[in-house]
């Protein structure tokens, strides 16, 4: 919360403010918030923040592909080898039901995923499912992760006391300013040679924008809401990289 009145919270009075924040695209808020407001706030950590605002956000996993090269060739094209196998699946009912043993979920921690990723003694798909195990255990999440929009759609609306519902919304909320401020669509959009394919376009995160919050939440919208807070906090002005800020 920022106070603008020209005065602090006793409890403020004693030291400084630095704003920060853990989740990637969101350390561009806690720029912003320095960049606008500097007379409450003394410093701001944003490492790696993506300040510009931007609705098909495909460098994201641009990146995460460069930095998964730079530890293990192998592991990036065992990642390519299971992301093509899962997407052969997807284009046969058989397929798709195999897929539907567990859920799906892209890894961090690269060192870890990479030891899954090279494991030769199973095929590249058999350790993407691995991978997931190991984000679900590591979000200490259970095995199975259920899918954030349908269940972003489900609480349309709905206020619960409920801790996971609580979270849940909380997840909710972010979707809304990706739908109506900022884009951050983490798409497959880059282009065909990327290691995870095109399974996931920017058509997809549209239309989840608008299954979500309504018709209103169209492609055009999305876009000029983007463009207005592209304007409003300037961009990479100031930046040497508006997509990895040292």
């Amino acid at each position: 919360m920022f106070y603008t009145t020209g005065s602090r919270p006793p409890l403020w009075v004693a030291g400084d403010i630095v704003s920060c924040d853990f989740a990637y695209e969101q350390r561009a808020l806690s720029l912003w918030a320095r960049q606008k407001h500097p007379e409450l706030i003394t410093g701001a950590v944003g490492s790696s923040a993506p300040v510009v605002a931007e609705l098909d956000f495909w460098r994201y996993l641009q990146v995460v592909e460069e930095s998964i090269r730079s530890y293990s060739t192998k592991c990036a094209e065992n990642i390519r080898k299971g992301f093509q196998l899962m997407m052969n699946l997807m284009n046969s009912e058989l397929g798709r039901e195999e897929l539907s043993d567990g859920s799906y979920k892209l890894g961090y921690g690269i060192s870890q995923v990479c030891d899954i990723m090279n494991n030769d003694v199973n095929d590249p798909l058999r350790n993407l499912q691995l991978v997931n195990k190991y984000m679900a255990m590591s979000q200490a999440m259970g095995a199975f992760c259920p899918a954030l929009c349908l269940q972003a759609i489900s609480l349309h609306g709905v206020a619960s006391g409920n801790l996971a519902a609580r979270i849940l919304a909380g997840a909710r909320s972010w979707t809304w300013q990706t739908c109506t401020e900022f884009g951050y669509f983490q798409s497959t959009d880059g282009g065909p040679n990327g290691i995870f394919g095109s399974v996931t376009p920017l058509s997809l995160f549209l239309n989840m924008c608008r299954d979500i919050f309504g018709p209103r939440f169209d492609s055009n919208y999305i876009a000029n809401a983007v463009r207005s807070t592209l304007s409003y906090y300037g961009g990479a002005e100031g930046y040497k990289d508006g997509y990895r800020t040292d």
